[in-house]
């Protein structure tokens, strides 16, 4: 019942819980113009098993890259504000555009599954002459008892304003509203945009911020984005990690590891691999 969980790479995770699988921001390969992909996902897509629900939290190529492949299965795809047509025109028919804080139930495989969209400092943009007119978001997956928070892409947002039109930090807000989180999925490069991104050091701000149980480090290692090498954000997320005293808290997984929501972190993972 308890969710398990793999990170496929960069911010594309399959969580099954259930019996039913969900997959966030899927990307699997280049990215127009010039991203190339320096570490291959752990399963390819033709390997996943059937994919029930899809969670885009915005339509960036290294989030939403071959996101139509996954449109002859019509899973149910969770999105922002505005990006119906955009789905449409992939072939999906199933989709939940989503404000900030608006709330979805999902029954499948007798599981109760509540998705809300939550806010993120970031934007959207797929040409010239469209930026920010689908909205972005972040997600809060709530299942059974436990909770969890995929950021997708954002900044720390510290005058995010809340749903009183009160300005909170962005982070606060999704704990007041949530509780104790189970699970964080934060990103930690690239660094220096802290204007859409964080990097090493603000994902573990906001991980405080949060007051969440653990924190798994994603979108890094897949493309190369920034001024960073390949290695440096995790190597420079565990050393900010284990300075704050907070290595205990971090779910370090390779690309194509998983695990065990609410399992002891010295739970031996599980590793997949592609030929």
């Amino acid at each position: 019942a308890d969710p398990f969980i793999t990170w496929i790479g960069h911010a594309t995770l399959l969580i099954q819980v259930g019996g039913v699988n969900i997959l966030t921001d899927p990307s699997f390969g280049f990215v127009f113009p010039c991203f190339m992909r320096h570490i291959l996902p752990a399963v390819s897509r033709e390997e996943l098993p059937f994919i029930d629900l899809i969670l885009c939290s915005h339509n960036h190529g290294d989030h939403a890259n071959q996101l139509d492949y996954f449109s002859r299965f019509q899973p149910e795809v969770f999105s922002g504000a505005q990006t119906q047509a955009w789905l449409e025109g992939m072939g999906f028919q199933r989709i939940h555009e989503n404000a900030w804080w608006q709330s979805t139930l999902v029954y499948k495989e007798g599981q109760e599954i509540k998705i809300t969209a939550v806010p993120a400092q970031h934007g959207s943009q797929l040409g010239l002459f469209d930026a920010n007119k689908m909205l972005w978001c972040g997600f809060v997956i709530e299942v059974g008892d436990k909770i969890l928070y995929f950021a997708g892409d954002t900044a720390l947002g510290v005058e995010m304003v809340d749903q009183e039109g009160i300005p909170h930090p962005l982070f606060e807000q999704i704990k007041a509203q949530f509780g104790t989180i189970d699970v964080a999925f934060l990103p930690i490069a690239p660094e220096g945009e802290p204007n859409v991104h964080i990097d090493h050091k603000e994902a573990l701000l906001a991980f405080q911020a949060l007051g969440a149980k653990e924190i798994v480090p994603i979108h890094w290692g897949a493309y190369r984005t920034g001024k960073e090498k390949i290695e440096e954000p995790i190597q420079l997320f565990m050393e900010e990690a284990e300075r704050l005293g907070l290595q205990d808290q971090v779910r370090m997984l390779k690309v194509g590891e998983s695990f065990i929501c609410g399992m002891p972190l010295d739970t031996a993972m599980v590793s997949y691999s592609y030929s």
